[in-house]
């Protein structure tokens, strides 16, 4: 409804100057108290590579987009990650490329870093997997 009278204008202004600081301060309190729940997920769409059927599954592949934000996208030797695994419900460390990496599906690609992966294998990754992404960890 529109306001019939500038007292209500002057009314509705005086009202939000009394409100706005409480508003503002709840929002604060809300930034430095409330958690911040979101991870990115990695969904996995092929774990062939072009090194051949060999390591099948030591390799995942995924679209950019998952990880653009996270990524320096100028980074050609690639990038380290604490993940998760949703599946196995496995913590562990990955390399990451913003390339294909020879997967026939996906633009981007990752492994085990070389301690984890020589215990593990080839053969982990399944198409559809979820990897979540912890923390970035720098060398």
């Amino acid at each position: 409804h529109r306001l019939s009278r500038i007292s209500d204008a002057i009314d509705l202004q005086l009202l939000f100057e009394e409100i706005y600081p409480l508003l503002y301060l709840d929002i604060n309190i809300c930034l430095l108290t409330c958690e911040y729940s979101y991870q990115p997920i990695i969904n996995v769409l092929a774990i062939d590579h072009s090194q051949g059927p060999s390591v099948h599954g030591k390799y995942f592949h995924f679209d950019m987009v998952d990880m653009e934000m996270y990524c320096d996208v100028n980074e050609e030797r690639g990038q380290r990650f604490k993940v998760y695994v949703k599946r196995t419900k496995y913590t562990g460390d990955v390399k990451i490329w913003l390339s294909n990496g020879g997967g026939s599906r996906g633009n981007a690609h990752g492994r085990f870093d070389k301690d984890q992966m020589e215990a593990i294998g080839s053969g982990y990754f399944k198409i559809g997997d979820q990897i979540e992404i912890i923390s970035r960890l720098y060398d």
